[in-house]
């Protein structure tokens, strides 16, 4: 089912790509506009949003982590989303489930949470909305690090 909004998604973009297009050369014909389709998809409007984050942490070297689940079938637009980042602004992206940040992660004295060895500027969670996403006392682990953290988290959980 995930599968398949992932590509609806994807179907949506090229979709008003596609109006936009047909409206430039037949909506005067019509009696359309096709300036009043936005420009920018929601995708991009959301990574300048996760690239103003990543700016604010100031460290250049840091990356985005996305917390996704082991199952997770919507990885169509998390890897759109990834591809505008790195493109489009050359931010590179790691995704990573609970279980492997508690493995891989490390908080330093000074708050900076580091997966892999690499500098975490922003979470932006995919998972860990519901007590199924802790199965055990790793992933709790894992949260507890990020949350601990100096990375800007996406949503807080304040709004969890």
């Amino acid at each position: 089912m995930m599968l398949l909004f992932g590509a609806l998604f994807m179907a949506l973009l090229l979709e008003t790509k596609t109006c936009r297009s047909l409206l430039i050369h037949y909506g005067e014909h019509l009696g359309l506009d096709s300036k009043k389709i936005p420009d920018k998809s929601s995708v991009s409007q959301f990574a300048e949003a996760m690239v103003k984050a990543w700016t604010e942490y100031n460290n250049s070297r840091a990356v985005v982590m996305v917390v996704f689940q082991s199952e997770d079938c919507k990885l169509y637009d998390q890897h759109w989303l990834c591809s505008v980042l790195k493109e489009k602004y050359n931010i590179t992206t790691i995704q990573k489930t609970l279980a492997e940040i508690d493995v891989q992660g490390k908080l330093l004295p000074d708050g900076t949470l580091l997966v892999s060895g690499q500098p975490v500027s922003l979470v932006y969670f995919r998972a860990g909305y519901a007590p199924a996403d802790y199965p055990s006392e790793s992933e709790w682990r894992a949260r507890l690090r990020m949350e601990q953290s100096s990375a800007i988290k996406c949503p807080c959980i304040s709004i969890i």
